[in-house]
Parts: C-alpha cells; structure tokens; sequence
C-alpha cells in the first residue's frame, strides 16, 4: 500500500484581500463628541491625506465609494447626501478587527465639481499610527 496518496491538483481562484474587510462597521450615534474627545487625546494616531476621485459623478456616489473602500459605518446619517450639494462631510466609525478589534474614527471633507468629480481630505484617527496611516492612504495602494 502506498501511504503516498494520489496525485492532485486543484484549479485555485485568484482572491484579492482588501483592507476593509477586516473591518467591521460600527455607526456611534454620538461620533461628533467622540471625534472632538480624540482630537488632543495622545493616545490616538492621525492621519490626513487629500485626493480625489474623478471617477463618481456626484457626491452621493463618492460617498458610496469611501464606505465601501473603508468598510466603515456612517454615523450621525452623514451618508445622506442632497440632490446639489457641492460640499459634504461624511463621518465613519469602525473597529479593525484584525488587531483585536481597534476602533477607528474617520471624517472625508469632499468638494464636487462636474469637471473635476470630488476632491476629498480623509483624516482617520486610531489607536495604531500603522493603521491610520494605511487606512489615509488606502486610494494611493
């Protein structure tokens, strides 16, 4: 008997691993006392990065598209978006989970104009300066 086995081989799908999905979403209905507890405390890692997204074509559809990217929760309804607006703020909240459940605090700034689409500022906030950092510049990876 041969303790061997049988030759195999499986056809493996290529799987791509993003960021956001070792977050987990976390609305906080009081995020603006939170952010604003965060914002000397030295506990807390920032970091800001400035882009833009001339792909959306609204600021509903940018806002779309930072929820997805982060896998965070809005907060405080900032997902909600008038028809024309031209200047948004969008509030997030989430724990990484990946590191024992860290939470992170995000705000996106964002500017629409039809000719250029959204420019945006990200600044998160977290217990880990890594995380922030990667997570402020998750459109440039």
């Amino acid at each position: 008997m041969n303790n061997e086995g049988f030759p195999e081989e499986f056809q493996l799908d290529e799987v791509q691993i993003k960021i956001a999905d070792f977050m987990r979403g976390q609305s906080i209905p009081n995020f603006s006392t939170i952010w604003a507890q965060t914002e000397n405390n030295e506990e807390y890692f920032q970091t800001i990065s400035t882009f833009s997204l001339s792909m959306v074509s609204s600021l509903k559809d940018g806002v779309n598209e930072m929820v997805k990217v982060l896998g965070m929760s809005p907060c405080e309804n900032s997902h909600q978006v008038a028809d024309n607006a031209t200047k948004h703020v969008l509030f997030l909240s989430g724990q990484f989970v990946e590191l024992g459940g860290i939470p992170v605090l995000a705000r996106v700034r964002m500017r629409f104009s039809p000719q250029q689409g959204a420019g945006m500022e990200l600044t998160v906030r977290s217990l880990n300066q890594i995380l922030s950092d990667a997570l402020a510049n998750i459109i440039f990876s």
